[in-house]
């Protein structure tokens, strides 16, 4: 599994700090393997899109309306195109 492509998703809805925190924790302990991140907003109204907008290798799918999580989820795996997918809560955070 060492040479295998992971996207995460993770659906956002008001996180604030802890989306950043998340996507920050994804990259800081990928060590390679992470193909892309996806954020699917489902309409927040928050600063939390803001926090994550510099960091590289990050999509953000903007969701019209609050898609609820399944959907929302399968909104960005459409995206991806790697083998294998990581559905991450906002506020969880991956160490190495």
């Amino acid at each position: 599994m060492a040479d295998a492509m992971i996207s995460v998703i993770i659906v956002n809805w008001n996180a604030g700090r802890q989306l950043a925190t998340c996507v920050r924790s994804v990259v800081n302990s990928s060590k390679g393997l992470v193909q892309k991140i996806v954020v699917v907003d489902n309409g927040s109204i928050d600063d939390s899109l803001e926090r994550i907008g510099q960091i590289e290798n990050v999509e953000i799918v903007k969701a019209e309306e609050n898609l609820g999580f399944g959907r929302a989820c399968n909104l960005g795996a459409s995206r991806c195109s790697s083998e294998y997918i990581l559905l991450l809560n906002p506020d969880a955070e991956v160490y190495e």
